[in-house]
């Protein structure tokens, strides 16, 4: 019976090259989009006091509280404390650039 054996000369080291470069490119692309999605979430998230929305708009003090006390207006009221949503504040004033004025 003949045997025969084959030779492929496998090169381990360029197939574990390979490898890691292509899970390595992996793991950055998803780090990257991770990272991105924590950013929006921290973003959309992001809370201001009335002192912080005064110097966000360079307002004075007095403005800035009439400004919390217009109906629509991105306000809240947390535990006594009145916080603004950073993102909604800017979408606000974009929609009524007079009432910051």
């Amino acid at each position: 019976m003949a045997r025969h054996m084959f030779n492929f000369n496998i090169n381990h080291e360029e197939i574990l090259s390979d490898t890691l470069n292509s899970f390595a490119k992996y793991l950055a692309d998803n780090i990257l989009e991770i990272a991105r999605e924590i950013a929006e979430e921290k973003e959309a998230t992001e809370f201001l006091t009335v002192n912080e929305m005064q110097e966000f708009l360079d307002i004075k003090r007095a403005k800035a509280y009439e400004l919390t006390n217009i109906k629509g207006f991105p306000a809240y009221k947390i535990g006594g404390i009145i916080r603004i949503n950073k993102n909604e504040l800017v979408r606000w004033i974009r929609e009524n650039p007079k009432e910051v004025s």
